[in-house]
C-alpha cells in the first residue's frame, strides 16, 4: 500500500495539531474547574453567611416552617443541592430541617460523558446556629456543580469549535502549500522521465520556493551538461567515423600495432605502400615493414615507437614485392575507452620523390655552386692574366717617363699610361661589382678619422681637376666629428666614385664635398652622415635618373665614347652606400650639374685617441735595402726591379719560391716581394716554410748558417706582389704568413708605401 507525501504529512500535521489542542483543552478545562470550584466554594460560603442572622431568629423562635422557607428562598437559583438543618446533638445528630430542591434547580447542558470526564467536587460546608450561650443546630449546606459543569460545557465546546476551525484552515493552508511545493517535485519526476526517454530538451521550469530552487537548478546544469556531453560524443562519434573512413581510404599508410608490436589494423594506403592485404598484414610484427638501419631489428622497432610528432624517422621500408622505398615514419600512443595504453598508431609516408627532388635541388645547388666558383675563378685568372701584362706595360711607361724624353715621346708614354690606367679601372670595377653581388664584401667598423678620408679621397684628382680647370674641395660642417666608428675604406671608394664622376663630366667650374650629420635612429650612440658631391657639369636628363645606378648604365652611348668608362662606377656606390645602412639618390639639371646626395650610419668615437707610440720597425727608414724580389715573369722582374732600384734599394731577382728560400739561405736580405703564382713551389708555400724554418730559429731550435737572413735574429718582412686582387687571395696571403699585400700593376708610389709600412 502506498500514500503520498501530502497525505502522509497532511494526516501526521493534523495528528500533531490534534494532540496539542486537546491537551491545550484539558489544560484549560482543568484551570476552569479549580477556578470554578473556589468560586464555588466562596460563593456558598458567602450564601450561608448572609443566611444564618435569619435562620437564627427563625429558630430560636421555633419556626421551622418560617426557617425552611428562608433556606429555600435563599437556594433559589440551586447553588446548593443539599440544604439542612441539624440537631444539637454531640453523638447522633438528627436532621431537624431539610431544605433540599426535590431537583436540581439548575438543567444541566452538559451531557452526561462530559460531565463523568470532570473532576468537579460537591463541597459541603456546616455552619453552627447558636446565641450564646445556646445552640440551636447546625446548617449543613452542600454545592451543586451543575452551574460549572453548564459553563465549562459551552467554555469547552467554543473552544473545541474554534480548534476544529482552525484546524481545517490550517489543513487547508498545509495541504495548498504542499500541493504547490510538491508540483514542481512532480514536475520533476516528470521532466526526469522524459530525459531518462532520451528528450534531452527537458528542463524545469524555474519556481520562486527557495527549497526547490537548488534542485531545479541542479537537475537543468545536469540535463544541459548531459545534452552537451552526449552532443559531444555525438560529435566526437562522427568525427571518429570521418577520420576512420578517411583513414582508411587514405594514400598515406596507417596502421596500429598493438603492445606486442604486431599489426592490429591495416588501412589502403598501407596496402599500396607495402603491398599486402589486411588479411596477410593483421598480426605481423612491426619489426619486418623496416630495414635495420643500424644494429638490431629490435633497437630499430624501439626507435621508431618511441618517436612522437612532429618527430620523425627516416628509414627503408620493404614492401613484399617491390624494391626497398624510402620513407618517413612517425608513431602516437594509442589509447583505450579507460585511458590506458594498448598500442600505437604508426604513420609511414613514402618520400620517394622527396627524395628525388632533394637529389635534384643538391645536384642544382652544387652546379649553382660549380658556376660561382667558375665564374670566380674564371674573374682571378682574368684578372692575374690582365694584370701581369698591365704591370709590365704601366711599369714601364712610368720608368720611361722619368727618362729624358721629347715631347712627342712624352705624350706618347702619357698616352701609354692614361690607357693603361682607364684598362685597370676597368678590371677593378668589374671585379668589385662582382664581390658585391658574390656577397663577398663585408663592412667593418673601426674608428677612423672622417675629415682625413674626404681629404685623401680629394687628394688623387688634384692634378687631373688642375689639368681641366675644375676647382674641387669640400665643406665639412662643424657639427660633423672628427673621428667616428665605420668603415673608411668603403666610405673612401663611395667617395673615389662619385668624385672621379664629378671630374670627369665636369669640364669647367667646381666639384664639392658637402657633409652634414644628425643624430642617429639608435640614440646617442648613432649618427647619421648626410654627404653630397655637387658639380657643376654636363647634368643628367631628367628620364635618365631613374636607372642611373644600374649596371652598365649611362646617360646615352655618346658617354662613354666621349668620357669613357664602364657605367659600372654609381652600381657600385649604390650597393656599397646600402652595406653601409645608407641610401643614395641624385638630383641634377641638364646642362647645370649634378649633386649625388648619400647618406651612411656610423657610430660616435669613445673618445679622441693618444697618438700612439711608435711601433719597433722590421726595416728601418732611411737607409738602402737588400730587396729580394721572387717572380717568375722576365717582364714584371725587370719593372720591380729597376722600380726598386729608382727608389735606391739593392735587389736581388729569383724565378720560383724553392729559389727564394736558397737565396734566403746564402744571403741576408731586408725585406721579400713575394709573387704567389710561381711554377714549382708558390709564393704561399715558400712563405710558410719560410716562417717555419724562422720560428725553429728564433725559438733556438735551430742554428742558422752565417750571412743567411735567418741570422738577422728578427722575423723577415714578407710582401706579396701578385696579379690577384679579390679578397680572399688577399686573406690567403697573410694567414700564410705574409706581411703585406701589393697587387699588380705597382709603381714606385705604391712600392714605396708598402716599404713604409713596414718601415
Amino acid at each position: 500500500m502506498t500514500s503520498s507525501l501530502r497525505t502522509l504529512v497532511l494526516g501526521i500535521t493534523s495528528a500533531a495539531i490534534v494532540v496539542v489542542m486537546g491537551g491545550g483543552l484539558a489544560v484549560e478545562i482543568r484551570q476552569r474547574v479549580r477556578a470554578a470550584e473556589v468560586r464555588l466554594t466562596e460563593d456558598s460560603q458567602r450564601r450561608a453567611a448572609g443566611t444564618l442572622p435569619l435562620l437564627t431568629d427563625a429558630l430560636v423562635v421555633g419556626d421551622l416552617a418560617t426557617a425552611e422557607q428562608i433556606l429555600r428562598k435563599v437556594n433559589g437559583d440551586g447553588t446548593w443541592r443539599r440544604v439542612q438543618v441539624l440537631e444539637p446533638s454531640a453523638t447522633s445528630p438528627r436532621v431537624m430541617l431539610d431544605a433540599s430542591p426535590a431537583s436540581s434547580a439548575r438543567v444541566s447542558t452538559a451531557p452526561e460523558w462530559f460531565r463523568s470526564l470532570l473532576p468537579i467536587p460537591r463541597p459541603v460546608h456546616r455552619h453552627t446556629i447558636t446565641v450564646a450561650p445556646m445552640i440551636y443546630g447546625t446548617l449543613v449546606v452542600e454545592a451543586s456543580a451543575t452551574s460549572v459543569e453548564n459553563d465549562v460545557w459551552e467554555q469547552s465546546r467554543e473552544t473545541v469549535l474554534m480548534a476544529t476551525a482552525l484546524l481545517v484552515i490550517l489543513i487547508v493552508l498545509i495541504g495548498g502549500i504542499l500541493t504547490r511545493g510538491l508540483r514542481p517535485i512532480r514536475t520533476l519526476a516528470e521532466r526526469a522521465a522524459r530525459l531518462g526517454r532520451g528528450d534531452l530538451s527537458a528542463r524545469m521550469p524555474d519556481t520562486s520556493l527557495a527549497e526547490i530552487k537548488p534542485t531545479i537548478a541542479a537537475f537543468n546544469s545536469m540535463a544541459a551538461s548531459l545534452e552537451q556531453s552526449l552532443a559531444e560524443v555525438r560529435a566526437k562519434e562522427a568525427t571518429n567515423r570521418r577520420l576512420a573512413a578517411i583513414v582508411a581510404q587514405s594514400e598515406e599508410a596507417i596502421f596500429t600495432v598493438g603492445l606486442d608490436e604486431r599489426i592490429t589494423s591495416w588501412n589502403l594506403g598501407a596496402a599500396n605502400l607495402f603491398g599486402w592485404t589486411p588479411e596477410v598484414a593483421l598480426g605481423r610484427e612491426l619489426g619486418t615493414l623496416f630495414a635495420p638501419d643500424a644494429g638490431t631489428r629490435e633497437r630499430q622497432v624501439a626507435r621508431l615507437l618511441a618517436t612522437r610528432p612532429p618527430d620523425r624517422v627516416e628509414t627503408t621500408a620493404l614492401p613484399g614485392s617491390t624494391p626497398p622505398v624510402p620513407v618517413v615514419v612517425s608513431c602516437s600512443p594509442l589509447a583505450g575507452d579507460d585511458g590506458a595504453q594498448i598500442g600505437h598508431i604508426v604513420m609511414v609516408r613514402d618520400i620517394t620523390a622527396r627524395k628525388r627532388a632533394e637529389q635534384e635541388m643538391q645536384q642544382a645547388r652544387e652546379r649553382a655552386e660549380a658556376g660561382s666558383r667558375a665564374k670566380s675563378e674564371f674573374l682571378a685568372t682574368m684578372s692575374h692574366e690582365l694584370r701581369t701584362p698591365l704591370n709590365g706595360i704601366l711599369g714601364m711607361a712610368d720608368l720611361l717617363g722619368g727618362t729624358s724624353l721629347s715631347d712627342d715621346q712624352r705624350e706618347s708614354v702619357d698616352i701609354i699610361q692614361s690607357s693603361g690606367e682607364a684598362l685597370l679601372q676597368v678590371i677593378n670595377d668589374v671585379l668589385d661589382l662582382s664581390r658585391i653581388e658574390a656577397g663577398h664584401v663585408e663592412v667593418e667598423t673601426i674608428e677612423f678619422d672622417l675629415r682625413q678620408v674626404v681629404n685623401d679621397s680629394l687628394r688623387g684628382f688634384t692634378a687631373q681637376a688642375q689639368r681641366r680647370q675644375v676647382t674641387i674641395g669640400a665643406s665639412i660642417a662643424a657639427g660633423v666629428p672628427e673621428r667616428v666608428m665605420g668603415d673608411p675604406t668603403r666610405l673612401r671608394q663611395v667617395l673615389v666614385n662619385l668624385v672621379g664622376n664629378a671630374v670627369k663630366f665636369t669640364e669647367r667650374g667646381s666639384v664639392t664635398v658637402e657633409m652634414e650629420c644628425s643624430a642617429g635612429s639608435n640614440g646617442a650612440a648613432s649618427l647619421e652622415i648626410q654627404a653630397c658631391v655637387r658639380d657643376t657639369g654636363i647634368g643628367i636628363p631628367s628620364d635618365k635618373l631613374s636607372m642611373i645606378f644600374e649596371s652598365f648604365t649611362q646617360v646615352d652611348s655618346s658617354m662613354t665614347r666621349r668620357y669613357g668608362g664602364t657605367g659600372l662606377g654609381l652600381a657600385i656606390t649604390s650597393r656599397l652606400v646600402a652595406l653601409m645602412g645608407g641610401r643614395v639618390w641624385v638630383e641634377s639639371e641638364l646642362g647645370r650639374g649634378s649633386a649625388f646626395h648619400f647618406t651612411l650610419r656610423v657610430g660616435q668615437a669613445a673618445a679622441a685617441p693618444k697618438a700612439p707610440a711608435p711601433a719597433a720597425r722590421a726595416v728601418s727608414p732611411g737607409r738602402n735595402l737588400r730587396v729580394l724580389v721572387a717572380e717568375d715573369n722576365l717582364v714584371n722582374q725587370q719593372v720591380a726591379r729597376r722600380l726598386l732600384e729608382k727608389l735606391g734599394h739593392r735587389v736581388a731577382v729569383v724565378s720560383s719560391g724553392k729559389a727564394a728560400l736558397e737565396a734566403l739561405h746564402a744571403e741576408a736580405f731586408d725585406l721579400v716581394f713575394m709573387d704567389v703564382e710561381m711554377p714549382g713551389m708558390d709564393g704561399l708555400e715558400a712563405t710558410r716554410e719560410l716562417r717555419t724554418i724562422e720560428a725553429e730559429v728564433l725559438a733556438g731550435r735551430q742554428t742558422p748558417e752565417a750571412g743567411s737572413s735567418y741570422a738577422i735574429g728578427r722575423r723577415i718582412p714578407i710582401i706579396a706582389l701578385t696579379a690577384h686582387a679579390m679578397t680572399m687571395h688577399q686573406e690567403q696571403c697573410l694567414a700564410a704568413g705574409m706581411d703585406d699585400y701589393v697587387s699588380k700593376p705597382v709603381n714606385p708610389t705604391t712600392l714605396a708605401a708598402a716599404i713604409a709600412r713596414l718601415a
